[in-house]
């Protein structure tokens, strides 16, 4: 009768630590999973969140090209060569040698017309 009360506790204890070591099998599955849902979504929010910044710079840099807010100055070659080196801005707006392009109409009527090279200094 004590090896039957021993073997019914045994078989007791078997079961209910079976049960519990199911459940945090179960339970650490499920947060692993929960886990990798949350970096997926976060993944997924950041992604969204790239294209769209991108989205409003593009859609920013277009309408920056559409208003300029700055004139596009330029200098005829055969001026520009006759100083024979680099020289200021300043001298070249004292000495008249400059056109100034305040939109963008004017900008594409004159490269319509001139080859432009870009220089910087």
């Amino acid at each position: 009768s004590e090896e039957i009360l021993v073997t019914v506790l045994v078989s007791i204890l078997s079961v209910v630590g079976g049960g519990l070591v199911l459940a945090f099998v179960v339970w650490g599955g499920l947060w692993v999973w929960k886990q990798h849902q949350a970096k997926l979504r976060l993944q997924k929010e950041a992604k969204e969140t790239r294209e769209r910044v991108l989205h409003e710079r593009v859609l920013s840099s277009y309408s920056n090209l559409a208003q300029m807010g700055f004139a596009m100055v330029v200098v005829d070659a055969t001026e520009f060569l006759k100083y024979g080196q680099l020289t200021s801005f300043e001298n070249m707006i004292l000495a008249y040698a400059h056109r100034f392009l305040s939109d963008l109409q004017d900008v594409s009527d004159f490269c319509a017309e001139n080859m432009i090279l870009f220089i910087s200094h």
